[in-house]
């Protein structure tokens, strides 16, 4: 099934019924994708529906945003949803999952209480301290919130697991895989070897990665680390991979910066099993909301099928977040 609206260019009886509709069912599904042609319609336009898998909301005076500095310009102001929403223009961005920015509990009971307030926020992937003794107490209990659906790792939480091979956060991530709680995974090249050996060592861990596996963020030196560390990972089926956070170090919209990883990582993963981001409002230091949305769009080519950038655009996050 296609999810996308015929909105753009339409008269007002028709629009305001679209706004409805839309407001009354969260998907309006049709099956093709021609332009209305109708007594109400005057140059229709396909506009697709996105779930957007990776977004950041902060406050600043809350205090635990160690890496906001002044000299972060764009990034130093509050980010809230009201803003995220007017930055979608003519894309139709139907929910988003809101991703943590501070490493506290507090921060992540800050983005639940926002997808309290708004339901545009799906849901939450927050953080945890995996070595903590009370880490299950506090994990059950902020699972009976449904809007809390995962937690983010950095490579540093995962070596440390590993080196501690029966403690605590090892444990732990053997936990949240038997309930197969997803688990959003930051890394870099150098971390991927890491995540691989989590992998062997917790096959059902239902993860995803973070930015591409961030191929820019190093060397070319490490492009084969990259590659050879991100081929590894797709072999695991409960793995997925955002592409997201492509603007920022891609220095703006140039998608040949970035087609070669994409085509490598559709290769590896398949379209069923990326998903979009687009790493709001981080990426406004190298592009607005359009041009994120753009780039993802180009950086995908024209060989993919309808019903392949639909599960790219949303399927997939709805899939795997969202268990719809």
């Amino acid at each position: 099934m296609l999810r996308f609206v015929t909105v753009r260019g339409l008269q007002n009886q028709t629009s305001r019924w679209f706004s409805t509709y839309l407001q009354e069912n969260r998907w309006f599904i049709i099956k093709r994708k021609q332009k209305e042609q109708s007594k109400y319609a005057s140059e229709a336009e396909v506009v697709w529906m996105y779930i957007d898998a990776h977004v950041h909301f902060w406050k600043l005076d809350r205090g635990d945003y160690g890496w906001l500095t002044p000299d972060k310009s764009v990034l130093y102001q509050d980010y809230l949803p009201e803003q995220l929403m007017a930055s979608f223009n003519k894309y139709q961005v139907d929910q988003v999952i809101a991703v943590q920015a501070a490493s506290t509990v507090e921060e992540t009971r800050f983005l639940l209480t926002l997808a309290a307030q708004y339901p545009l926020i799906a849901g939450v992937v927050g953080w945890l301290d995996i070595a903590d003794r009370d880490f299950l107490d506090v994990y059950e209990k902020l699972r009976s919130n449904p809007r809390f659906i995962g937690i983010r790792l950095g490579g540093a939480e995962i070596r440390c697991a590993l080196e501690e091979k029966h403690g605590r956060r090892l444990s732990h991530i053997r936990q949240m895989a038997a309930d197969e709680f997803n688990v959003d995974l930051l890394v870099r090249p150098a971390d991927l070897p890491y995540v691989v050996q989590l992998l062997e060592t917790v096959p059902l861990l239902r993860g995803v990665v973070n930015h591409l596996g961030s191929p820019l963020s190093a060397a070319e030196t490490s492009a084969g680390q990259w590659a050879e560390g991100m081929k590894k990972v797709s072999a695991y089926p409960h793995v997925m991979c955002k592409l997201s956070g492509m603007i920022t170090p891609a220095g703006g919209f140039h998608p040949e910066r970035l087609r070669g990883y994409v085509k490598q990582l559709l290769e590896w993963f398949g379209t069923k099993r990326l998903m979009y981001g687009s790493d709001w409002p981080v990426a406004l230091q190298a592009g607005s909301y359009e041009d994120v949305t753009r780039l993802f769009n180009e950086v995908l080519g024209s060989g993919l099928t309808d019903e392949q950038l639909d599960v790219l655009r949303c399927g997939n996050a709805e899939r795997f977040y969202l268990r719809r």
